[in-house]
């Protein structure tokens, strides 16, 4: 993943940091979103826990696609 964008914005030192950090995603509906931004900015180890599964009702909030209806949430967010 380019991370040429956060040069400027966080330290290398940092930058490792977050590479090295676990992030643990307790629900991935709205925390979808959250984990997604984590990814853009460079975390890239991820927990991703959730027992509900994509509805119909999700489509309009989440990340989530007609394809995606009937999974599990946390494996077909795909971090």
């Amino acid at each position: 993943m380019d991370l040429s964008r956060n040069w400027g914005l966080i330290s290398e030192e940092t930058q490792k940091k977050i590479e090295n950090s676990i992030i643990l995603c307790a629900g991935c509906g709205l925390g979808a979103l959250v984990a997604i931004i984590a990814a853009r900015v460079g975390f890239k180890n991820f927990i991703l826990a959730d027992g509900d599964r994509v509805e119909p009702s999700n489509l309009n909030r989440q990340p989530f696609f007609i394809a995606h209806l009937g999974r599990n949430k946390a494996p077909t967010l795909g971090i």
